[in-house]
């Protein structure tokens, strides 16, 4: 049964190739994405910490773009 609006794709060995051997690789950083932002949020600063941290943050990067230059 042919549908008018639903175009036909070729599939193609080298699509097919790719697929099976990039998926996984895919699924794998998506997985290790998934836990960083679990362990950043398990982390994440919290009281006043919150105020002084990104303090702390954009006086250390001034003192890193000072040292690098």
């Amino acid at each position: 049964m042919t549908y008018v609006d639903i175009p036909s794709y070729a599939l193609h060995p080298a699509l097919l190739v790719f697929a099976v051997l990039a998926g996984p690789l895919i699924g794998l950083a998506a997985v290790a994405f998934v836990r960083l932002i679990g362990w950043v949020s398990h982390h994440q600063l919290r009281g006043r910490w919150l105020l002084i941290g990104p303090l702390l943050v954009a006086a250390g990067s001034t003192v890193d773009a000072r040292g690098s230059t």
